[in-house]
């Protein structure tokens, strides 16, 4: 249909928008309570047998996608639209007064400018990097299936769930954007792990800060001594 079922005035049960078009801010205005949402990304049914990318059930997210290793290290391969990754995702900052996190803050002009260029028509980016630290508190659940698919649940209600391990510039301003973007996420690393693999795919990128490294090298020196 081409109604626009965001402004009828009616409330549904379950929305299922097949072509990644509808505003997800809006079908959740449009839904019953405990209602459904689910959203297909193109190109996830090639990957996962027709599977949506992501639904939305009360509170709760469950992301199809694939469990695979890059290197030696297990990762979740999954889709889902921009404003879905803004909102259960952080960057772990750097402060240096209590030397917590590890991460420069965002770069506001990169961070606009990337918002500009993904809502043009032939956009694309490399897949968004994260990494999904040990808790205690189940904010994060991987159900494993044997062919290799997976499903990705986490609780909105919890906050932080998804660290920002290279994604934080392009993330930083497309809150309120739907686009479909390519995420890969690391399983379970805890925060020093975390380090050493930003570390690792930033040491060699133009514009960081040397000292920066350093830092972070000291930092995981201290922490094995």
């Amino acid at each position: 249909t081409k109604e626009d079922f965001s402004e009828n005035g009616k409330k549904y049960d379950v929305i299922f928008d097949t072509v990644g078009k509808s505003s997800t801010r809006k079908a959740l205005r449009s839904m019953n309570k405990g209602g459904y949402l689910l959203l297909a990304s193109a190109g996830i049914g090639t990957m996962i047998g027709g599977s949506i990318a992501s639904i939305f059930m009360s509170k709760k997210i469950i992301i199809p996608g694939r469990i695979g290793y890059c290197g030696s290290k297990e990762v979740f391969m999954g889709f889902a639209k921009s404003s879905t990754l803004y909102k259960i995702s952080f960057a772990d900052i750097l402060d240096e007064n209590t030397g917590n996190g590890y991460q420069r803050r965002f770069n506001d002009r990169h961070s606009l400018d990337f918002k500009k260029y993904i809502q043009q028509q032939g956009s694309t980016t490399i897949p968004l990097t994260f990494n999904l630290r040990p808790r205690l508190d189940n904010a994060w659940t991987l159900k494993k299936n044997k062919n290799g698919t997976a499903s990705l649940l986490i609780d909105t209600d919890k906050k932080g769930v998804l660290s920002q391990v290279d994604c934080q510039h392009r993330l930083g301003y497309i809150g309120d954007v739907d686009v479909s973007l390519a995420f890969m996420t690391y399983i379970g690393l805890k925060s020093d792990e975390e380090m050493q693999v930003f570390s690792t795919i930033n040491g060699k990128a133009k514009g960081l800060s040397s000292s920066l490294l350093d830092y972070h090298e000291a930092q995981l020196a201290s922490n094995l001594s």
